[in-house]
């Protein structure tokens, strides 16, 4: 039977989940975003380093999206997030090296 997950697992993640340190990878190895840019904010694109609230905001956004999904298994990522949606729980990882077979 699958755990009812509420917004509560949403901060309890949040909370866990070392930010600090994937702000200091991105820098350390120059990881970047890519912004699109607002010509009504005369804001031209391109890469930039997000700042710990930007990658806060993404990562909370995709662990909402996964919540919200009516499967029971569902996933949502990208910037290096992913975030996981189990009977069990919710999961967010940030993965620069990942690879499967499937």
């Amino acid at each position: 039977m699958a755990k009812q997950l509420t917004f509560q697992d949403v901060n309890n993640v949040m909370d866990n989940f070392d930010f600090f340190a994937v702000h200091a990878y991105m820098k350390l190895t120059n990881w970047t975003w890519w912004y699109q840019g607002d010509p009504d904010k005369k804001i031209s694109s391109g890469n930039y380093i997000p700042t710990q609230d930007e990658t806060r905001h993404l990562a909370r956004e995709f662990l909402i999206r996964v919540l919200d999904a009516k499967e029971e298994v569902s996933a949502q990522g990208a910037g290096g997030f992913m975030a996981y949606k189990f009977p069990w729980g919710l999961k967010l990882t940030f993965e620069p090296f990942k690879s499967s077979t499937y």
